[in-house]
């Protein structure tokens, strides 16, 4: 019994003790109504539980089920609202879960195409691969054992102007040279394909050859020669031959010009029916190049290649000449050679094209043409020419016209240059 009635029948039973008949009769009618309205209260919060528990029914049947939920279920009522509180916080992980899924999503995106970068990158190396395999490849003889010896009646002549290598006069069964170090002697068919560090002189030059000589007694492969006057570098030529025949080079040359002027000259040529095409770079000489080790003590380090000379010189860029030369000067007939002269900030004082003759311009087409700086009397113009050249010189000079930048950038347009071409402006 519910203790709220306790209570009221003991009121009710300490009241009758000291009321009226007449005062109890009212007062059972007042509690019977109490009971009444009590009762009525009772019923309706009945219904509404039962109505609940209709609800709480579906809700299992929708919800509750779930293999996860469900289980929740059997701690009773009072778990609801922790196992609705749950769901809550799933339903909130898997929103953040659908975003971080979406992010990665994204990283996804960006790594394809990191992936394909990489990709990329290494077909790259794979390509640089191959350069270093066909580097090394060309280079294999520079690994192998060098052989520093003497030859004999000093049989390494240079030709000419062309500083080139005539082949050998020995046989393969001839004694060719001795040892520097061990005094041992060496047949030449012993040192065929093998790398051979030769110093020796000639009059008054000291010269170190690098190189070798195949199984035919020719040259072949790269060779190298240095030679010093007085302990200064007057040449390096660094050519390659096939079985005998120069195929192309790289030179460096010591001069002077008739001027005075001191200059290095910097070849890289392909030899071809007795011409040499290719390129020359002329640059200001401001110091000499000084042997630095004794001839008989030489060492393969020693040996100085042309590119390594051209990648250390540090002097102003004279002139540049593209076209071909024979007898050790320009001489082309072709028509599409060019010289450019430079001032010493590099702009251009001379832009030459025609033909050559013995180093000099020399085109009796007239198609030739020549673009000046005009520097006297403060003119700082250019002016053009196109006609005959004849031993350096215009024919004459009438056809001589001033121009403008715009008029030489259509004088030079559809043009090929493989050299810098800086024009002076007026500032």
């Amino acid at each position: 019994m519910d203790a709220g009635f306790e209570y009221i029948d003991f009121l009710y039973e300490r009241g009758m003790r000291h009321m009226k008949p007449t005062d109890k009769k009212e007062k059972d009618i007042k509690k019977e109504k109490a009971t009444d309205d009590r009762l009525e209260v009772l019923i309706k919060q009945v219904q509404e539980i039962s109505d609940t528990i209709d609800k709480k029914k579906t809700f299992r049947k929708t919800v509750l089920e779930h293999p996860v939920v469900s289980v929740l279920c059997t701690v009773g009522l009072s778990a609801l609202g922790w196992a609705c509180v749950t769901l809550w916080n799933i339903n909130g992980d898997v929103k953040v879960l659908t975003e971080r899924i979406n992010g990665v999503s994204g990283q996804l995106e960006n790594t394809n195409g990191i992936v394909d970068k990489i990709n990329e990158d290494i077909g790259q190396m794979k390509e640089i691969d191959t350069d270093l395999i066909a580097r090394v490849e060309n280079l294999e003889g520079d690994f192998s054992e060098v052989f520093t010896v003497t030859i004999k009646a000093n049989e390494m002549p240079i030709v000419g102007t062309s500083y080139e290598l005539s082949n050998p006069t020995w046989d393969s069964n001839d004694i060719i040279a001795t040892d520097m170090s061990s005094g041992e002697e060496y047949s030449a068919e012993y040192l065929a394909d093998k790398r051979l560090l030769i110093p020796y002189t000639s009059e008054n030059q000291e010269i170190v050859f690098f190189g070798q000589f195949n199984e035919n007694n020719h040259w072949d492969k790269n060779c190298i020669l240095n030679v010093y006057v007085n302990d200064e570098l007057t040449l390096i030529m660094d050519a390659e031959y096939d079985d005998g025949e120069l195929m192309g080079y790289r030179q460096v040359l010591k001069e002077t010009l008739m001027n005075g002027e001191k200059i290095w000259i910097i070849a890289e040529r392909e030899h071809k029916q007795n011409l040499n095409f290719g390129e020359t770079w002329n640059y200001t000489r401001k110091s000499d190049y000084y042997k630095e080790f004794e001839l008989e003590e030489v060492k393969r380090d020693d040996v100085l290649s042309a590119e390594k000379f051209a990648n250390g010189i540090d002097a102003h860029l004279e002139s540049y000449y593209y076209g071909s030369t024979s007898d050790g000067t320009y001489n082309d007939e072709t028509g599409n050679a060019y010289l450019v002269r430079y001032a010493e900030d590099g702009t251009i004082k001379t832009l030459y094209s025609g033909c050559f003759k013995d180093g000099r311009f020399h085109d009796e087409t007239g198609n030739a043409w020549e673009i000046v700086f005009d520097g006297s009397h403060n003119i700082n113009k250019y002016f053009y020419y196109k006609g005959i050249f004849k031993d350096g010189n215009r024919e004459n000079d009438k056809g001589i016209e001033y121009v403008s930048q715009e008029q030489i950038d259509e004088i030079t347009k559809g043009m090929d240059f493989n050299c810098k071409l800086s024009w002076y402006t007026t500032i």
